[in-house]
């Protein structure tokens, strides 16, 4: 698990300004995410939102894409037997 160093203190949940520093998402799109139901999961202990740094690394992961044109040629490139 990545943990980030703030404060001289190793922390696993994140508020939101931490949140966005750590994964590079805008604090007001995870906010309106929220809102909205999408984007990493969070918790809301006492009325604040914290970011498990383990699920905000899923999120960025799962994100991952190949662009369409290397994905294509890697599907030109698969062998097929004749069947």
């Amino acid at each position: 698990m990545t943990v980030i160093n703030i404060r001289n203190e190793q922390r696993r949940f994140l508020g939101t300004k931490a949140a966005a520093a750590y994964s590079g998402i805008p604090a007001g799109t995870l906010r309106s995410w929220r809102c909205q139901g999408i984007g990493p999961k969070f918790y809301k202990p006492r009325g604040r939102a914290l970011y498990d740094v383990a699920d905000l690394d899923e999120f960025i992961q799962s994100g991952i894409r190949v662009s369409s044109v290397r994905a294509s040629r890697e599907e030109r490139n698969v062998y097929l037997p004749a069947g």
